[in-house]
């Protein structure tokens, strides 16, 4: 009994000795910042995903700390921060840099004393090393912290600092790509359309009930200039939002996302979007609004487009004999200002000969011009509209005459149906001829009537009569 009381005691020591030991291995583990860090050149090389301990020494002016650490592969970073609760009415304030140095700060995130537990909004960056500094307001204190640099690895997520053309984000079409806007940010990504085709936007921010709107700007460029198609407005009363299409041909494309910049508010938010992309070869070619550019069509072919003031689209079309020819243009309905103005023209290289015009009304969702005699060649059709709203259109440039359906001088058939009164089939086509069987049977009963009619009279006589005597 004694040598098992030994066993027990020494077996408890062991344990207690053991979580003493974790905790002791665990404590000498976790990072802690060693002084002096007060420079890029002496910042600490710190891990992700684990929690880094450090403090600010108030007894030395401003005591900054730099910290370096390095992602693997692009991804996303955000900071966790923990300190203890202060009622204080100042912030810490920290910078993710690219190279530690004020000019290229990637992101800066003021900290609330109030708030023990407080983590950043999501950075994309490509992989490579980066460096944050941390600054404590008011500097009379002796502050302890503890901060984890969060790090996933991710191909689906904007990676700074792409704040230039040269500098875009590449992104795959048909695919969700997150970003975030801070400060007066603006983000830059390219893409490709791979064949012809129609483009829009699907975008996802987080609801702001006075609804400022995020700028989305779609351009193409060539080395030195941007040619600009289309812009976006979304507004973020409504968190998801998809934007018109627009017709595009092969090629790369840029555009640029944007906090409200009219409004003087520091923006910090996350959002989403995916490129849309179908192919086609029956949307107009951005950018198409002037000669040179037209976009060619098929005639009696329906071609989409989208329009709006101050965006005229031009196409190009061929017959290859004199012939009359019609525009039908179709639309969603509107109640006012959705009219299209329509120019047909040609052009024989160094000037523009006016054939016709004609103007559809707005509130009409299909409508067809007149016919215009044109002789064999190449012409221009142009539209325009004062509507200052983008939106979609059909256009088919109509050259074959409508099908007529054949009539003929003969007076049609009338088939009227009877009902057989004889019987209970409808729709014969005359009264049955009574068999004799029928005729015999009315016969009979036509004679018992009778029959009962003439002995009921002859006893109220005879009643008639017995009353008199």
């Amino acid at each position: 009994m004694k040598t098992f009381k030994k066993i027990l005691h020494i077996v408890a020591a062991l344990a207690i000795g053991a979580v003493a030991l974790y905790i002791l291995c665990v404590s000498s583990f976790a990072f802690s910042e060693t002084e002096y860090n007060d420079s890029i050149d002496t910042a600490n090389t710190v891990p992700v995903n684990e929690a880094i301990y450090a403090s600010y020494d108030s007894s030395r002016y401003e005591d900054d700390d730099y910290f370096k650490f390095t992602i693997p592969a692009d991804g996303t970073v955000s900071i966790t921060m923990n300190h203890d609760y202060y009622d204080w009415g100042t912030a810490m304030q920290f910078w993710l840099s690219e190279d530690g140095t004020a000019s290229n700060i990637i992101y800066s995130y003021g900290l609330s004393w109030r708030a023990e537990t407080q983590t950043t909004k999501r950075i994309g960056l490509p992989a490579g090393t980066y460096y944050i500094e941390t600054h404590w307001w008011p500097d009379d204190y002796d502050i302890p912290y503890n901060m984890t640099i969060n790090y996933s690895q991710t191909d689906t997520f904007e990676k700074e600092y792409n704040n230039g053309i040269k500098s875009a984000s590449a992104v795959p079409v048909n695919t969700e790509i997150g970003g975030h806007i801070w400060g007066h940010d603006i983000d830059y990504y390219k893409f490709t359309v791979p064949s012809d085709g129609a483009v829009s936007f699907t975008f996802n921010q987080p609801y702001e009930s006075y609804d400022p709107e995020t700028d989305v700007r779609l351009f193409s460029y060539n080395g030195t200039e941007e040619e600009h198609f289309e812009y976006y407005g979304f507004g973020r009363a409504s968190e998801t939002l998809t934007s018109h299409k627009i017709g595009l041909k092969q090629g790369e494309y840029y555009f640029t996302v944007g906090g409200c910049g009219y409004l003087d508010t520091y923006e910090d938010f996350e959002y989403t979007f995916t490129v849309n992309f179908e192919a086609s070869d029956y949307w107009e070619k951005e950018n198409n609004d002037g000669i040179k550019t037209a976009s060619k069509v098929v005639n009696d072919t329906v071609y989409s487009g989208t329009i709006s003031s101050g965006d005229p689209d031009y196409y190009e079309f061929t017959i290859e004999s004199a012939k009359p020819v019609s525009f039908e243009i179709t639309h969603e309905y509107f109640t006012s200002g959705g009219e299209i103005h329509i120019e047909i023209s040609s052009y024989n290289g160094t000037e523009e000969i006016a054939y016709g015009n004609f103007d559809t009304p707005g509130t009409a969702e299909t409508s067809s011009t007149g016919e215009i005699e044109l002789q064999a060649g190449t012409y221009l059709v142009k539209l325009s509209t004062y509507s200052r709203n983008s939106f979609g259109y059909g256009l088919k440039v109509k050259t074959e005459e409508e099908p007529v359906e054949e009539t003929t001088s003969e007076e049609p058939t009338v088939h009227t149906t009877v009902q057989n009164p004889y019987s209970t089939e409808p729709g014969t086509d005359g009264p049955e001829v009574p068999s004799h069987t029928n005729v015999l049977k009315v016969s009979l009963i036509a004679v018992c009537c009778l029959t009962l009619v003439a002995c009921v009279t002859g006893i109220i006589l005879l009643a008639v009569k017995k009353k008199r005597w």
